[in-house]
Order: structure tokens, then C-alpha cells, then sequence
């Protein structure tokens, strides 16, 4: 049961950090903006 919550938690904080490392990827490949 503690494995299943554990992975219910990833879940749903997972999609959040995906996006944030989509976004810092992103940055790393364009330029800066300055």
C-alpha cells in the first residue's frame, strides 16, 4: 500500500516537474532572451 501511495504521489507531482524540465531543456538549446 505504501509503494501504490508513493507512486499515486508521482504522479501527480510528476507531470509538474516534466514541464519544468521541458522548459529548462528548452533554454539550454535557444539562446538566452536578454
Amino acid at each position: 500500500a505504501s509503494k501504490e501511495e508513493t507512486y499515486e504521489k508521482r504522479d501527480e507531482k510528476g507531470p509538474i516537474p516534466a514541464t519544468k524540465g521541458d522548459i529548462f531543456q528548452i533554454r539550454l538549446i535557444l539562446p538566452p532572451p536578454f
